[in-house]
């Protein structure tokens, strides 16, 4: 599942602590995104590190949902590296990799940057404006910090505010600290909802 997706389905409420580490990825996923939090301000470019199962024949094919591919490779150890730039203001977007009879979808943490009238009174990414932001939300017929101008305050905007904030120079590891991938053992596969060819 995606960050958004994990913020969605929350059944708590969200503190600035609880919502940011939704954006913390599992150590056993075979793959590793750097940056780690991306803003799709349509320059910025994304690396994709995805290393498939040694049972993994032949060459997988790369499908990517709303972002450019810019450069497929291999290296070393036999990983897969991708770069690719989102599309402007894009709040989701994945990577599917299809081998064999098997595919995987490997969610991006990609979201809109936000402009200064978009934030309005906050004006800034603070931790002080953050809890003000998770604490003031409006009505229903009036939605207060709408930062994707869909008429309603909800999961997305959390997700886009806390992406903004983080990468604006949060709190997670910077691209050269990133673990490698990790092999797409049973588990990492089951994570990800991977076809029947895996671990078998």
């Amino acid at each position: 599942p995606s960050v958004s997706d994990g913020i969605r389905k929350s059944t708590e409420p969200l503190t600035m602590e609880k919502l940011l580490a939704l954006f913390d990825r599992p150590k056993n996923l075979p793959y590793v995104q750097s940056p780690p939090v991306v803003l799709s301000d349509g320059k910025t470019t994304v690396r994709l590190s995805v290393r498939l199962g040694d049972e993994a024949k032949g060459s997988p094919s790369f499908a990517l949902e709303r972002a450019k591919l810019l450069s497929l490779s291999q290296g070393e150890a036999g990983e897969w590296l991708i770069e690719a730039r989102p599309v402007s203001d894009a709040n989701e977007d994945a990577l599917t990799v299809t081998y064999d009879e098997s595919s995987i979808r490997i969610p991006l943490t990609v979201a809109q940057p936000l402009s200064e009238k978009q934030l309005g009174d906050l004006k800034v990414l603070t931790d002080k404006t953050f809890a003000l932001f998770l604490k003031e939300r409006g009505t229903k017929d009036a939605p207060r910090y709408d930062l994707n101008g869909d008429g309603k305050r909800d999961y997305l905007d959390d997700y886009i505010f806390a992406a903004n904030y983080l990468a604006g120079g949060g709190k997670i590891p910077a691209p050269d600290k990133q673990p490698a991938p990790a092999a797409l053992t049973r588990d990492a596969a089951e994570l990800l909802g991977v076809g029947p060819q895996i671990g078998r």
